[in-house]
């Protein structure tokens, strides 16, 4: 009898201004990653000099996205990571997340240099959209949220047969509220399969700030460059 054969696990590291200054680890913590069967793609400006013609931040980032998507098409790839340069994940991050069996899940990761606040939120209702940000006694069990940040995010590639980047138009596609294209990527993964992501409570990885300092949920730090 044939095994079943392992999810093909495409891992996008993007370059943009925010986390140029770790790019050139992204190859390191890549290969810290123990799954077997991944691949890689890294977008920076350079490899895609098309990118510079885009004026705006966040159509270009979304731009990031899309050329990565694409190449998960062209690789037949089962799942796409998206894995910030900042980030040192765990070497059986990929195992961790593929075993909640959802087409999106979510690392628990630091917001900017905070080990106690996780990127993560659900909206209050409001004619106006709001949010509240989850704390640490919300994540003792794994739960689905509105809102997950991408810095360490595994989505099915089966939902980018519905979802493109390209319908991204900037802060104002939505009326009530600025979204970032992370932010716009939940919405339609939630408005058009009716799927929230899931956190997986057990998958916390160090970010890496431009303090010179790794945060890790919750209330863990290290030093990775003497300022």
């Amino acid at each position: 009898m044939k095994k079943n054969k392992s999810p093909k696990v495409l891992v996008v590291g993007i370059v943009n201004p925010a986390n140029e200054y770790c790019s050139q680890f992204f190859k390191k913590f890549y290969n810290k990653l123990k799954y077997r069967n991944k691949l890689a793609v890294f977008i920076d400006d350079d490899s895609y000099p098309q990118l510079r013609a885009i004026p705006s931040g966040e159509e270009r980032e979304a731009t990031r996205r899309e050329i990565a998507i694409q190449y998960s098409f062209k690789k037949k790839a089962d799942f796409i990571l998206f894995m910030d340069c900042r980030i040192e994940p765990e070497n059986d991050t990929i195992e961790k997340l593929l075993s909640y069996k959802k087409p999106v899940v979510g690392a628990l990761t630091c917001f900017h240099n905070d080990s106690y606040f996780a990127d993560v939120f659900n909206y209050k209702k409001s004619k106006f959209i709001s949010r509240k940000w989850l704390k640490q006694k919300d994540f003792y069990s794994c739960l689905t949220v509105d809102f997950v940040s991408s810095k360490l995010l595994l989505i099915a590639k089966s939902i980018f047969d519905r979802v493109n980047f390209t319908e991204y138009k900037g802060f104002h596609n939505s009326p009530n509220a600025y979204q970032s294209v992370d932010e716009w990527l939940i919405s339609e993964i939630e408005k058009r399969f009716k799927i929230k992501p899931l956190i997986a409570s057990d998958c916390r990885p160090w970010f890496y700030h431009y303090d010179g300092f790794a945060y890790k949920l919750f209330g863990h730090n290290k030093v990775w460059k003497n300022i």
